[in-house]
């Protein structure tokens, strides 16, 4: 548990590939879809508002193609990511407008 008492959760993670700048072997983020990034950042807002009452997150990176993570639309996922961004701050009410 976490100064609050709330349980702590990892990162959530998108395109998790990232091999290590000592050239170590690659971690692969399996089955990751833009509905399960919706989902889990969704919750994780949810839980920055309602159990450590913040109003910040931090994405880890709009362009780390080398890294494993980015959000920028691919041939893969197209839009949906950042789709999903929308549809996950809108249904806790964030969405500025």
């Amino acid at each position: 548990p976490d100064a609050d008492g709330a349980e702590q959760e990892g990162p959530l993670a998108l395109h998790l590939g990232h091999a290590g700048e000592a050239g170590g072997e690659p971690l692969q983020g399996v089955g990751d879809t833009p509905e399960k990034f919706e989902k889990y950042l969704t919750e994780q807002i949810s839980r920055a508002k309602n159990v450590y009452h913040k109003d910040l997150m931090f994405m880890y990176a709009w362009n780390e193609w080398a890294e494993g993570g980015y959000l920028e639309p691919d041939e893969r996922s197209g839009y949906r990511n950042l789709e999903a961004i929308r549809n996950a701050l809108e249904a806790n009410g964030e969405l500025p407008r």
